[in-house]
Protein backbone atom coordinates (compact mmCIF):
# COMPACT_ATOMS: atom_id res chain seq x y z
CA UNK A 1 0.00 0.00 0.00
CA UNK A 2 2.07 2.78 -1.41
CA UNK A 3 -0.72 5.52 -0.41
CA UNK A 4 -3.39 6.41 2.58
CA UNK A 5 -6.59 7.34 1.78
CA UNK A 6 -8.29 9.95 4.15
CA UNK A 7 -11.45 11.89 3.71
CA UNK A 8 -12.76 15.06 4.92
CA UNK A 9 -16.42 14.43 6.03
CA UNK A 10 -17.70 12.82 9.08
CA UNK A 11 -19.74 10.19 8.02
CA UNK A 12 -20.82 8.70 4.65
CA UNK A 13 -23.87 10.30 4.02
CA UNK A 14 -25.08 7.67 1.20
CA UNK A 15 -23.51 4.62 3.28
CA UNK A 16 -21.51 2.27 1.97
CA UNK A 17 -23.38 0.86 -0.94
CA UNK A 18 -22.58 3.47 -3.49
CA UNK A 19 -18.79 2.56 -3.10
CA UNK A 20 -19.05 -0.98 -3.17
CA UNK A 21 -21.09 -0.57 -6.06
CA UNK A 22 -18.69 1.32 -7.75
CA UNK A 23 -15.78 -0.53 -6.77
CA UNK A 24 -17.46 -4.36 -7.81
CA UNK A 25 -19.31 -2.91 -11.03
CA UNK A 26 -15.45 -1.53 -12.23
CA UNK A 27 -12.99 -4.29 -10.62
CA UNK A 28 -11.52 -7.03 -12.88
CA UNK A 29 -14.58 -9.47 -12.43
CA UNK A 30 -11.82 -12.62 -11.46
CA UNK A 31 -11.05 -10.78 -8.32
CA UNK A 32 -13.19 -11.11 -4.72
CA UNK A 33 -15.41 -8.54 -4.78
CA UNK A 34 -14.90 -5.40 -2.25
CA UNK A 35 -17.27 -6.14 1.58
CA UNK A 36 -18.04 -3.61 4.20
CA UNK A 37 -15.86 -4.50 7.30
CA UNK A 38 -17.76 -5.85 9.93
CA UNK A 39 -15.96 -3.67 12.78
CA UNK A 40 -16.89 -1.00 15.17
CA UNK A 41 -14.17 1.01 13.68
CA UNK A 42 -16.04 0.45 10.17
CA UNK A 43 -14.04 0.16 6.57
CA UNK A 44 -13.44 -2.37 3.82
CA UNK A 45 -12.51 -5.97 3.51
CA UNK A 46 -11.82 -8.10 0.51
CA UNK A 47 -11.61 -11.78 1.27
CA UNK A 48 -8.78 -14.09 -0.22
CA UNK A 49 -9.71 -15.92 -3.16
CA UNK A 50 -8.77 -19.32 -1.04
CA UNK A 51 -10.90 -17.90 2.40
CA UNK A 52 -12.90 -21.26 2.69
CA UNK A 53 -9.83 -23.04 2.69
CA UNK A 54 -7.98 -20.89 4.71
CA UNK A 55 -7.28 -22.82 7.82
CA UNK A 56 -6.80 -20.34 10.59
CA UNK A 57 -9.53 -19.34 13.24
CA UNK A 58 -8.30 -15.50 13.23
CA UNK A 59 -10.57 -14.18 10.47
CA UNK A 60 -8.34 -11.26 10.46
CA UNK A 61 -5.49 -13.32 8.73
CA UNK A 62 -8.32 -14.44 6.01
CA UNK A 63 -9.21 -11.21 4.58
CA UNK A 64 -7.33 -7.75 3.75
CA UNK A 65 -8.97 -5.04 4.99
CA UNK A 66 -8.53 -0.91 5.84
CA UNK A 67 -10.54 0.48 9.01
CA UNK A 68 -11.28 4.26 9.92
CA UNK A 69 -8.95 5.87 11.87
CA UNK A 70 -9.30 9.55 12.14
CA UNK A 71 -11.05 9.89 9.00
CA UNK A 72 -8.29 7.73 7.48
CA UNK A 73 -8.25 4.13 5.76
CA UNK A 74 -5.31 2.40 7.36
CA UNK A 75 -4.39 -1.48 7.61
CA UNK A 76 -2.29 -1.20 11.00
CA UNK A 77 -0.88 -4.34 11.73
CA UNK A 78 -3.78 -6.08 9.24
CA UNK A 79 -3.42 -7.18 6.00
CA UNK A 80 -3.81 -4.42 3.87
CA UNK A 81 -4.90 -3.54 -0.09
CA UNK A 82 -2.62 -3.49 -2.80
CA UNK A 83 -1.77 -0.83 -5.07
CA UNK A 84 -4.71 -1.46 -7.69
CA UNK A 85 -7.30 -2.33 -5.39
CA UNK A 86 -6.41 0.83 -3.40
CA UNK A 87 -6.71 3.16 -6.67
CA UNK A 88 -9.97 1.19 -7.21
CA UNK A 89 -11.45 2.02 -4.05
CA UNK A 90 -9.71 6.12 -3.90
CA UNK A 91 -11.85 5.97 -7.35
CA UNK A 92 -15.48 4.97 -5.81
CA UNK A 93 -14.99 6.91 -2.72
CA UNK A 94 -14.52 9.92 -5.21
CA UNK A 95 -17.15 8.78 -7.18
CA UNK A 96 -19.54 8.46 -3.90
CA UNK A 97 -18.41 11.53 -1.66
CA UNK A 98 -16.77 14.07 -4.37
CA UNK A 99 -13.37 15.00 -5.42
CA UNK A 100 -12.98 17.63 -2.71
CA UNK A 101 -13.98 14.88 -0.04
CA UNK A 102 -11.00 12.52 -0.77
CA UNK A 103 -7.38 13.12 -0.60
CA UNK A 104 -4.43 10.50 -1.12
CA UNK A 105 -1.13 10.70 1.00
CA UNK A 106 2.22 9.40 0.40
CA UNK A 107 2.08 6.24 2.84
CA UNK A 108 5.92 7.04 3.75
CA UNK A 109 5.80 10.71 4.11
CA UNK A 110 2.39 10.28 5.55
CA UNK A 111 3.10 7.93 8.20
CA UNK A 112 0.92 9.03 10.81
CA UNK A 113 -0.95 6.24 12.38
CA UNK A 114 -3.33 8.37 15.03
CA UNK A 115 -4.50 6.39 18.16
CA UNK A 116 -7.60 4.66 18.11
CA UNK A 117 -10.79 6.24 20.38
CA UNK A 118 -10.95 4.16 23.59
CA UNK A 119 -14.77 3.97 22.42
CA UNK A 120 -15.68 2.69 19.15
CA UNK A 121 -18.42 5.26 17.56
CA UNK A 122 -19.37 4.22 14.65
CA UNK A 123 -20.29 6.62 12.22
CA UNK A 124 -19.27 4.58 9.41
Amino acid sequence: MSFVITVSISALPNGYQPILDFYNNNRDQSTPPLEKLPRCEGGFMIKFEDYDQIEDFEINNKIQQLRWSNKQLISDKYIGFNDTQLELLYDALVHSLGENNVEKHDKFMYNKIFEKDLVCQNKW
